[in-house]
């Protein structure tokens, strides 16, 4: 079976490309996965379409590095919908959103998944639909829990997000992934200015940045939060994401920067 896709994949990309819709016939004939025949394709050197502006920055290797990978989104109302957009028009091969709540009318200043007919819908669910409108290759999961009844999907992920809004529930994801050894990408935002951190295992930034919460702390932020700086920050986190995965180096594991976009101002605290 494997020979026959590698045969129609050469036999479709003839310019070394291999476009959405021959790749679907291709897997819709055999009987496999679009996420498959994309892997093959690249395995051939052939880009699949959808990815070929991922070159030169990206290898077919570190596409496939990508399509291999499973990140959890925790939190997927304005930093989470971002993220998860941009994780799979990257090329994430599984996604999966964590998220209790449900989109309300106060969410549409910010929140890009938030519309007129996504008032009321879970948030997890309306990020999960996105996702699979965007990239239908990649493998999406739904949890409408809280993180702190979320655990098992949280630790088989290679790469955690934090797109929280509560410090205690924050605290409690840095714990999940410190046990199972995942890297976790925090992101907060308030006004015009953000955040983002890169938390290695072995580092406890999060613990750093807020060094007088404890577990039980339940307030979230809910002041004044601009649509540009959440934009902002979930760039830089699914950045972050990206060169965990295929293995670039970053200056902000372990380590915190600060944005002013008022100012046009980046800040990584020294000594920190």
């Amino acid at each position: 079976m494997m020979r026959e896709v590698s045969h129609s994949i050469r036999m479709a990309a003839q310019d070394g490309t291999l476009s959405l819709m021959d790749a679907a016939e291709i897997a819709s004939e055999i009987g496999v996965s679009l996420a498959r025949v994309e892997e093959m394709a690249l395995r051939e050197d052939v880009w699949p379409l959808r990815y070929v502006r991922n070159s030169p920055a990206m290898s077919p290797s570190d596409q496939l590095r990508l399509l291999d990978s499973e990140v959890a989104v925790a939190g997927c109302g304005g930093l989470g919908g971002y993220v998860g957009i941009l994780l799979a028009r990257l090329g994430v091969g599984r996604i999966v959103f964590i998220d209790p709540d449900q989109f309300e009318e106060s969410n549409l200043n910010r929140q890009v998944l938030c519309t007129l007919d996504t008032l009321g819908m879970h948030k997890a669910v309306a990020a999960s639909a996105a996702v699979s409108r965007i990239n239908p290759a990649a493998c999406v999961k739904t949890v409408t829990k809280c993180v702190e009844h979320a655990e098992e999907h949280i630790q088989r992920a290679d790469v955690v997000v934090d797109c929280l809004d509560c410090v205690g529930s924050r605290l409690h994801l840095s714990e999940i992934c410190k046990k199972a050894g995942i890297p976790l990408v925090h992101g907060a935002v308030n006004s015009g200015w953000g955040q983002v951190a890169v938390e290695m295992p072995e580092s406890g930034v999060l613990r750093r940045i807020y060094p007088e919460a404890e577990e039980s702390i339940a307030g979230t932020l809910d002041s004044c939060v601009l649509a540009f700086a959440v934009s902002a920050v979930a760039s830089l986190q699914a950045g972050e994401v990206w060169k965990l995965i295929i293995g670039l180096p970053s200056d902000l594991h372990g380590r915190w920067v600060f944005l002013d976009l008022r100012e046009c101002e980046f800040e990584m605290p020294a000594g920190f």
